[in-house]
């Protein structure tokens, strides 16, 4: 279905919620007419029914409106009232209030309503789960149903419902995750390169030094430049020099591995920060990218081209902010630029 493959990912925990209750009601119908209460199946074909026109009917308005009230309405009103008609049947040990619990768990589902209007419904939720624990405690159950079969409904209803709910707390943890994932590929992730945008990396080195462990270790930051790229833009056109800005990524992030960051700090600039670094270390690391470099030709079928870069670096001293080590290895670059390109300067 369409709604199962909504970008709101709340929505699509909501509607496996509203296909496993309406599977569940379904087979419900065959049960009860088994333990000979009709009312009850009458009840379930009704519930069936009620679901098969949320998914199927309100689901695509719902799509197309964006509005998931009547559908969260018509879910409350049913497994309220089916809580409460076979509990008047079957009474409490059949377990048939439990499934009244799940909608402590809707609110998460349902982006639409205010907070007062949350707090009622789930007011009305506890007002209806205390009435039946307190009014059917005592109840002899209407329908004569023996009541080893009472007791072993209860146990499967219990079962059900924790499975139910895991299942659903389960969907709703790993949409979460996803969602967030999502979020901060957006936000911290370069679109063209696949490496780290120049806001993830500034805040991140930001809380390293301002961190009371890791304030005063050292640290060297790398920035380092394509030589020549606008010529590049010029000669072979923006289509190509995006792709070597993309494989440029490539080769930083591979020669560093796992012992620095890398980010894109924009158009054809990048910043490696390297935590722990010395000057020899930061020296080393420069080196390596400029070999790299010098021996990889990049190449896209159409075109290919020997690229190389500068590289400025500057270890922190004691209480340097992020930006100010940065400007330091901002001028250190511009210092091998002048100096020739295709060099590091420390």
């Amino acid at each position: 279905m369409k709604l199962l493959k909504h970008e709101n990912h709340y929505w699509k925990v909501g509607f496996i919620g509203l296909i496993l209750a309406g599977v569940m009601h379904l087979l419900f119908i065959p049960l009860f007419l088994l333990l000979g209460v009709w009312e009850l199946s009458l009840v379930n074909i009704f519930s069936v029914l009620l679901y098969a026109y949320a998914i199927f009917v309100l689901g695509d308005k719902t799509l197309m409106t964006h509005d998931d009230r009547t559908i969260g309405w018509l879910v409350y009103g049913e497994l309220i009232l089916h809580g409460i008609v076979a509990t008047y049947y079957l009474g409490l040990e059949s377990g048939f209030h439990l499934y009244i619990y799940t909608l402590a768990m809707l609110p998460f589902f349902t982006q639409r309503y205010s907070a007062p209007v949350q707090i009622v419904r789930l007011g009305g939720i506890i007002v209806v789960a205390l009435f039946l624990n307190v009014y059917f405690r005592d109840y002899q159950p209407l329908a004569g149903v023996a009541r080893e079969y009472v007791f072993v409904l209860g146990n499967v209803n219990l079962v059900l419902f924790l499975l139910i709910t895991s299942i659903l707390i389960y969907l709703y943890t790993q949409s979460e995750t996803v969602h967030y994932d999502r979020l901060f590929h957006r936000s911290n992730i370069d679109p063209l390169t696949g490496v780290y945008n120049r806001r993830y990396l500034a805040e991140y080195c930001e809380k390293i030094f301002q961190n009371k462990v890791t304030q005063n270790r050292s640290a060297a930051l790398l920035v380092i430049d394509i030589d020549h790229f606008k010529s590049i833009n010029d000669t072979y056109g923006h289509h190509f020099g995006d792709f070597v800005i993309g494989k440029a990524a490539d080769i930083i992030s591979e020669t560093i591995g796992d012992t620095g960051i890398t980010a894109r700090w924009g158009g054809e600039e990048f910043v490696v920060f390297l935590p722990e670094a010395d000057t020899e270390k930061l020296r080393q690391t420069g080196e390596r990218i400029l070999d790299r470099f010098r021996g990889t030709t990049i190449s896209n079928g159409k075109h290919a081209l020997a690229v190389s870069v500068t590289c400025g670096g500057a270890v922190r001293q004691r209480g340097e902010s992020f930006t100010e080590l940065f400007i330091q290895a901002d001028e250190v670059l511009y210092r091998g630029k002048s100096a020739g390109r295709d060099c590091m300067c420390i």
